[in-house]
């Protein structure tokens, strides 16, 4: 008798791209925030920061759609 396994199986791309684009939502939420300040942040509101965070994202949005791409092709 095959024993039926009830915990919903997932893939882990999937997660990584939700918690990606919600991570997305909040940097471009505290993005526009610093772009409308009327006061310095310090360093939190270099445009050095900014691009770090862009480059972080732009690498998990990457990873995912590669590994999304190979998984589900």
């Amino acid at each position: 008798m095959a024993t039926v396994s009830t915990i919903p199986s997932h893939d882990p791309i999937v997660a990584e791209l939700l918690v990606t684009s919600v991570l997305a939502l909040f940097w471009s939420s505290y993005i526009i925030h610093i772009i409308h300040r009327s006061y310095d942040y310090g360093r939190f509101s270099l445009f050095a920061f900014e691009l770090i965070g862009l480059l972080i994202l732009f690498t998990l949005f990457l990873v995912g759609a590669a590994i999304s791409s190979v998984c589900f092709s």
